[in-house]
C-alpha cells in the first residue's frame, strides 16, 4: 500500500484542511449557537437546579430530524454513485478508443496511435483536474500531458481555461 494511503496520512491531512473546509464554513454558525445554548443551559441548571419538566417535545421532534438525515444521505449517494458510474462510462470509452486504434495501426501508423494512447490516457486525469478546480500538487499529469503534445499544443494548452476539452479534441 502507498504511504499516501495509510490511516495515519488521511488523518493528519485532513486536520492540516480543516480550517478551509467548505463543509466546516457551512455548519460553523449553527454548531456554535449549539454549542453556546448548552452552555448556557448548563450554567441555568448549575445555578438556579432548574430542570426541564419533560423530555416529549425533543422526543416527538426526534422522528423528524431522523427522516431528514436519512433523506440527505441517501440524496448524496445517489449523487455520488451516478458520479461513479459516468466516470466509469468515460474510462471504459477511452479504453475502447485506445482499443480500436490499436485494431487499426496498420492505417493510422505507429506515431500516430503513440499520440492517441497518450492522449486519451491523460484526458481523463486532466478532466479530473478541471472538475475539483486545482492541477496535482506533484506536477505528474503536467509531465504526462506534456510528452502527449506537440509544441504549438503546449502553448496553446497553458492559455485554455478546459484542459481536458482541448485534449480531447
Amino acid at each position: 500500500m502507498h504511504a499516501r494511503y495509510t490511516t495515519s496520512s488521511l488523518w493528519i491531512h485532513s486536520m492540516r484542511t480543516l480550517p478551509s473546509s467548505s463543509v466546516l464554513r457551512g455548519v460553523r454558525a449553527p454548531v456554535i449557537a449549539s454549542i453556546v445554548w448548552a452552555f448556557a443551559m448548563a450554567a441555568l441548571n448549575a445555578v438556579t437546579h432548574f430542570n426541564v419538566p419533560c423530555s416529549r417535545p425533543h422526543t416527538l421532534l426526534s422522528w423528524a430530524l431522523a427522516l431528514l438525515l436519512v433523506f440527505r444521505t441517501n440524496s448524496s449517494y445517489n449523487r455520488f454513485w451516478e458520479g461513479r458510474k459516468i466516470w466509469e462510462k468515460l474510462l471504459n470509452r477511452s479504453r475502447d478508443l485506445v482499443r480500436m486504434s490499436t485494431v487499426y495501426r496498420g492505417a493510422i501508423g505507429l506515431r500516430r496511435l503513440r499520440r492517441i494512447a497518450c492522449l486519451v490516457t491523460a484526458m481523463p486525469g486532466a478532466l479530473r483536474e478541471h472538475m475539483r478546480g486545482r492541477p496535482r500538487a506533484d506536477g505528474a499529469r503536467e509531465r504526462d500531458i506534456a510528452e502527449c503534445l506537440l509544441p504549438y499544443d503546449r502553448l496553446v494548452l497553458a492559455r485554455v481555461r478546459n484542459r481536458a476539452l482541448f485534449i480531447d479534441f
